[in-house]
């Protein structure tokens, strides 16, 4: 029963620890900062898509085809808690491992914004290393996801449910 919901989970959260990896090598994550934030909106697709397919999965195989609206939103819920956890563990990774500087880049961009602004470059650099440190994206990613991952859920929820006649 919950094995569709770990299967699915894990699906959703690779395939968004391999757009962040994708972001990171096209240079979004330094070079072409400027377009990430247009960029990462189009992620949103990947807990669309497959939150749906999580959700049909469920209703066809082990709801006999009739799910009801809270049965939906409670295995979308558990896919949502589980992608969260783990996109806990890709920012870890990806601060530890794959981009160990992206902190130090950001703030340094942030200095350079805030001089060429005429603003405090020390009061920026500050709130640059508190927002762009990976404490701060590990409680983005969990949020994030958690919201993202309930709305689509109860989007889902609402257009595919069947009751029994």
């Amino acid at each position: 029963m919950i094995r569709t919901e770990f299967k699915w989970a894990l699906v959703i959260s690779l395939l968004n620890f391999i757009w962040l990896l994708l972001e990171y090598a096209v240079g979004l994550h330094d070079r072409y900062l400027s377009v990430l934030p247009y960029v990462t909106l189009f992620s949103i697709i990947i807990p669309v898509v497959f939150i749906r397919k999580a959700l049909v999965e469920k209703r066809e195989n082990e709801y006999l085809k009739n799910i009801s609206f809270w049965q939906s939103m409670l295995s979308g819920s558990f896919i949502t808690v589980v992608c969260s956890v783990i996109s806990v563990f890709s920012m870890m990774i990806y601060f530890k491992l794959i981009n160990p500087q992206f902190t130090d880049f950001m703030v340094e961009y942030v200095a350079k914004k805030a001089a060429d602004n005429g603003e405090n470059i020390a009061q920026a650099s500050e709130r640059a290393r508190i927002y762009f440190s990976m404490k701060s994206y590990m409680q983005k990613a969990f949020g994030g996801t958690m919201l993202i991952g309930l709305l689509v859920t109860l989007f889902w929820s609402i257009l595919i449910k069947r009751k029994t006649n």
